[in-house]
């Protein structure tokens, strides 16, 4: 049968020692979670290997839009040519 029913069965309360020191409370552990935190926000704010290829995609986008204009001012002055000479058919 089960020990419910006694009055002493786990024993009487015992006061929390005010002196006792909490592992959790210890300035070395704290400092060592500080410079975790601080080293683990450095290396993901810091900026990646993938940088490099953003800065270079962006620059091959540039130099494509650079080229694309070259060929639509090109297309225009030569439009612009052939409509001023007299066409063939006149």
């Amino acid at each position: 049968m089960s020990d419910y029913n006694k009055p002493n069965s786990i024993g009487n309360p015992e006061p929390v020692d005010s002196g006792r020191d909490w592992g959790v409370f210890d300035p070395i552990p704290n400092i060592v979670a500080l410079v975790g935190g601080i080293v683990a926000v450095a290396i993901l704010a810091a900026p990646t290997r993938l940088a490099g290829s953003t800065h270079s995609a962006k620059l091959k986008w540039q130099q494509r839009q650079a080229e694309v204009e070259r060929v639509i001012t090109a297309e225009a002055a030569t439009d612009t040519s052939d409509e001023s000479a007299p066409s063939p058919s006149e």
